[in-house]
């Protein structure tokens, strides 16, 4: 079995892809480029819609109700370096921050196609101090009439 961490870096992302006319956000990890990253998510998003020839279907993934306005960008929210050396351990450090960037967006009432990877609903309030959120503040808006807050 091919070990698909045998390189990994020693810095993640956090990123997000925001829909331009739903306002609904994606929030998700990697250790890759984003603009690499960005590029896989599209094509399995072509994958499993079958939009193009031979390539194999994907399982669904949440990030395609962004992708399927055909109107959205994509916002780099944290450069993250790892704490660990191990790489176990680099991958769940990067999940959990993920997963912080997640609870907080929820907790501000941002519209998220995605639940998360964690099943931890809520994490203390200390962690969020260090979350750089303002590229997702466009996207809230007000529950009674929709109006964007910003």
């Amino acid at each position: 079995m091919k070990n698909k961490f045998k390189n990994i870096r020693d810095n993640g992302f956090i990123y997000a892809f925001i829909c331009k006319s739903t306002h609904n956000v994606y929030i998700g990890s990697t250790i890759q480029t984003i603009k690499i990253r960005e590029s896989k998510h599209l094509t399995d998003y072509r994958g499993h819609y079958g939009l193009v020839e031979g390539v194999k279907p994907r399982r669904y993934n949440s990030s395609y109700e962004i992708f399927k306005q055909e109107n959205y960008y994509t916002v780099q929210l944290e450069e993250y370096f790892f704490i660990s050396d191990d790489i176990k351990t680099k991958v769940r450090e990067l999940r959990f921050r993920e997963q912080l960037y997640i609870n907080y967006a929820k907790y501000l009432g941002i519209q998220l196609t995605n639940r998360g990877i964690a099943s931890v609903e809520e994490c203390d309030p200390v962690y969020y101090e260090s979350l750089d959120i303002t590229p997702l503040l466009g996207c809230l808006s007000c529950p009674c009439c929709g109006k964007s807050f910003v």
